[in-house]
């Protein structure tokens, strides 16, 4: 009890705090009015039953086809979709919302640790009670979906693959094929090769920063791999000594796209943006980025790309990606049963509409030939290599399932602060694993006590 009163007033000092400084919803989140029906489910004016549902993508990108495609299929139900900003104000808006009562029937939450946050807060309904489980298994498997202590208060919407995408015209004039099958030795080694001028411009070989160090420790241990135990970090684990790739190429081969440029241009972690402006020839992909890449109109480019697999670190790799954009039932919602149908409808048969946005589905079959037609566009064929996009779909990616979360947001903001220290060269990589070590190990006996 006392960790959800915590929760709730740290929600609501928080929202006061930044409430003037978020942007606004769309213009649909104004919605209509409802009112409580006799058997206690929400009616709008029209006599419909209205669910409302939260999420952090543009309702353009897909979620307002498949609440079409579902209103069309259920005339008796209206859905009404509101974006909130997936940033710090945007998720306390959200949980200020659930808590002050306002009528949410599902809503997204984008991490492991915000799921178990939100249920042990009590603002998520156990899965369970609609056969959660039986669902995940017949539609998806169990492998890499989140449980907050074997319990369901979440269901994944999408899984995200990650991969390396790479500049084919760069590749090709320097008479290097698409690696197939590799290693992070042999990106070094591409990466070197395709440091320096092309077409006038000085261009890096890799862009090795993805929301952090790129973590080939996540691809080596897998499940959990920031804790040893619930009581302890695990820096001191020898595969994190693999994350120094970042350092290394950055300052040791000099091939990797520089750090205080990242800083500088307020990068959102990634590379895409840099990879499509043509200053490095090879980035980490997902797939939500096709959304940005096929938008010649806001990212012109004259190159086409191709992909390429994660390269591996050993015989059974763990990807850095996962299932996510996990979608949750409000506890207090007036209409369980339906907000359940529509979290099914979105999983299974409504995924296809989510295409545009690059969310592959987690179901274990959809249809890959419309993925790549929808995301890649008109001008597929002049904008990517289509054979090497099916077969990064086809890889069977083992996704990871963090289910310890322990002082997380406090380990989010050492690993940040320590990283920073590091790629300015204001310590050594030992020194960075040291400090992250203590520090992690200290906040985790602090939230333990």
């Amino acid at each position: 009890m006392k960790k959800v009163i915590s929760f709730c007033l740290a929600a609501m000092f928080l929202f006061s705090g930044c409430q003037n400084n978020e942007q606004q919803s769309d213009a649909n989140s104004a919605g209509t009015t409802s009112e409580t029906t006799s058997n206690g489910g929400t009616e709008n004016k029209d006599g419909k039953l209205k669910l409302v549902i939260w999420g952090g993508v543009d309702a353009v990108s897909g979620p307002q086809d498949l609440i079409d495609a579902y209103m069309a299929k259920n005339p008796n139900v209206e859905v009404e979709y509101v974006r909130f900003v997936n940033d710090d104000p945007g998720n306390v808006k959200l949980d200020t919302a659930l808590l002050s009562g306002e009528q949410i029937d599902l809503y997204f939450t984008y991490s492991p640790d915000m799921v178990r946050q939100r249920a042990d807060g009590g603002m998520a309904l156990n899965l369970n009670e609609f056969g959660a489980k039986d669902f995940i298994v017949e539609n998806m498997g169990e492998d890499g979906v989140f449980a907050v202590d074997g319990e369901y208060f979440s269901m994944p919407t999408c899984s995200e693959p990650a991969g390396i995408m790479v500049n084919l015209d760069m590749f090709e004039k320097a008479g290097i094929e698409v690696p197939k099958q590799w290693t992070f030795d042999e990106l070094k080694e591409i990466a070197k090769k395709l440091t320096g001028e092309y077409n006038g411009k000085q261009v890096y070989g890799f862009y090795p920063y993805h929301y952090g160090l790129l973590e080939l420790s996540r691809m080596a241990i897998g499940d959990n791999f920031l804790y040893k135990s619930p009581t302890e970090s695990n820096f001191d684990n020898p595969a994190f000594k693999n994350d120094s790739l970042t350092y290394d190429m950055m300052y040791t081969d000099k091939s990797a796209y520089p750090y205080e440029q990242i800083l500088a241009q307020k990068h959102d972690g990634v590379g895409c943006n840099s990879f499509l402006q043509g200053d490095v020839a090879m980035a980490v992909f997902s797939s939500w980025m096709a959304r940005r890449m096929s938008n010649t109109e806001q990212f012109p480019r004259d190159f086409k790309v191709a992909f390429a697999p994660m390269p591996t670190v050993g015989t059974d790799d763990y990807s850095i990606g996962a299932r996510n954009n996990f979608l949750m039932i409000n506890s207090q919602t007036k209409n369980k049963e339906a907000a359940w149908d529509l979290l099914k409808f979105w999983v299974t048969e409504g995924s296809q509409y989510m295409f545009k946005a690059g969310k592959v589905p987690v179901t274990k079959e959809y249809d890959k030939d419309k993925f790549i037609e929808v995301v890649c566009g008109a001008e597929a064929d002049k904008l990517y290599d289509i054979e090497s996009f099916r077969a990064f779909l086809d890889i069977p990616f083992k996704y990871p399932n963090d289910t310890l979360s322990t002082a997380m947001p406090e380990i989010k903001q050492i690993r940040k602060e320590e990283t920073d220290k590091l790629l300015l060269q204001q310590q050594s990589y030992d020194e960075f694993l040291t400090n992250a070590k203590t520090r992690c190990d200290e906040v985790i006996a602090k939230a333990n006590n």
